[in-house]
């Protein structure tokens, strides 16, 4: 979920920033050099983003920059590995997931209300950089990895106009990662 601030004009050009939550479900990292399999746990956490766009009467087309970070709240591994952990016991976890993502998205209006509110869906694909940054519970680190990898979103928002060529908008945006080997681990980023 999140909410956006832009500067618009119909069938002219745009740009704006968008800040939020993010949540990301938890995930799996397993390790194949001592047989680790483990599931992580997320907190929310921050997004924030810029975009620039065309407006052509009812689509928009869009360039976005994102951020997004999870920090690792818990761990709970069903083979320890080497790790020194105890199958199946719930851990405190540290560390984060960033991601950095470049999207180009395309939008489409589809009802505007009375009240100048907009309804609009859209979807995206772009590239992302995930960062596995210090997984770990107590000094037991499972990964520092990083990878480059396709990403998608599906988009909904809605969007009203403020002042003079200004709008405000609320959405929801669902985003995947399509990557899951991080060279030492296979981890399920979302």
């Amino acid at each position: 979920a999140a909410g956006s601030l832009s500067a618009t004009a119909d069938d002219h050009y745009y740009a704006g920033f968008e800040l939020g939550l993010t949540l990301s479900p938890d995930s799996e990292l397993s390790r194949d050099s001592d047989g680790l399999v483990a599931d992580l746990d997320k907190n929310a956490g921050p997004i924030g983003g810029l975009f620039v766009g065309k407006k052509r009467d009812e689509m928009r087309y869009e360039l976005e920059y994102a951020l997004r970070k999870n920090f690792f709240s818990g761990v709970q591994a069903s083979n320890a590995g080497s790790t020194g952990l105890t199958a199946g016991q719930e851990y405190n976890a540290g560390g984060y997931q960033q991601t950095d993502s470049i999207m180009a998205n395309v939008w489409r209006e589809f009802i505007t209300t009375e009240s100048n509110w907009t309804a609009l869906a859209g979807l995206g694909l772009g590239l992302s950089h995930v960062q596995i940054d210090n997984a770990r519970s107590g000094s037991t680190n499972f990964a520092n990895e990083s990878k480059w990898a396709p990403a998608v979103q599906a988009m909904a928002q809605v969007a009203r106009p403020i002042g003079s060529g200004l709008e405000f908008g609320l959405g929801y945006r669902y985003f995947h990662v399509l990557a899951k080997d991080f060279g030492s681990v296979d981890y399920k980023a979302r």
